[in-house]
């Protein structure tokens, strides 16, 4: 099961979709109001009518009803028996309960979906995180930020997932451009973005500051600023 959270600039309601059919409902909330308006035609109508109705599972984390500027989830992904979320945001509601987290939290991923104290407070959005081949006890984030827990760390960083959710001082973390995605395979860490050095390294080599003996490639896209990387993650840290 996965969720999408979504709030609509300067609406006043917040939803939250569970399910394996969010990503199709989710497309349904964000179509134009000229898509669903009493002019529509009976085509858009009936395929209006195809789309899944989905339901939050009780008790799940959302946003406040209200916000003064637009809050979003970037990336949810399961590790273990828990659920990390990133993106912009300050506030996560559940119940009767605030809980202040600035762009990455976490909360149990069955009921009654418990937010946890992980917060490592990063000051700019988290596009993306991962973990290395499901090793759940630290958290890869890449985005558009400089500090992570008060300590400088620009646009990528490793992170504990225990408490708060402390910087690792073992990985590198410097990307001269924001990272837009990352992902795990074989004991690497790959990185995607518009930055052109990372950790210390050109466009064409990149390696983790923690292991400068040894770099991989790092090639561009062909039709877009957007590079992917491969960024070695040290055995220990």
């Amino acid at each position: 099961m996965y969720r999408i959270f979504w709030r609509a600039p300067g609406s006043r309601v917040t939803r939250t979709i569970a399910g394996a059919a969010a990503a199709a409902a989710a497309l349904s909330l964000v179509a134009p109001a000229e898509a669903t308006h009493a002019a529509a035609s009976d085509h858009n109508k009936a395929q209006l009518a195809r789309l899944p109705r989905v339901h939050p599972a009780s008790g799940t984390p959302h946003f406040p009803a209200f916000t003064s500027a637009v809050e979003q989830v970037r990336q949810l992904v399961q590790c273990g028996g828990t659920m990390y979320a990133v993106g912009r945001f300050s506030i996560i509601e559940q119940g009767s309960q605030t809980f202040r987290r600035n762009n990455a939290f976490s909360f149990s991923a069955t009921a009654p979906f418990t937010i946890t104290s992980w917060a490592p407070n990063a000051n700019g959005v988290v596009n993306s995180i991962t973990f290395n081949s499901g090793n759940c006890s630290n958290a890869y984030l890449g985005g558009s930020f400089t500090k992570v827990g008060g300590i400088g760390a620009v646009n990528i960083a490793e992170v504990s997932t225990s408490a708060r959710g402390r910087l690792v001082a073992g990985f590198g973390h410097f990307a001269n451009k924001p990272v837009e995605t990352l992902a795990s395979y074989q004991n690497h860490i790959l990185a995607g973005g518009y930055f052109t050095t990372i950790n210390g390294s050109s466009s064409s080599r990149l390696r983790s500051s923690a292991e400068a003996a040894a770099p991989r490639n790092c090639r561009a896209s062909r039709s877009t600023a957007l590079r992917v990387c491969m960024a070695w993650r040290p055995s220990s840290s």
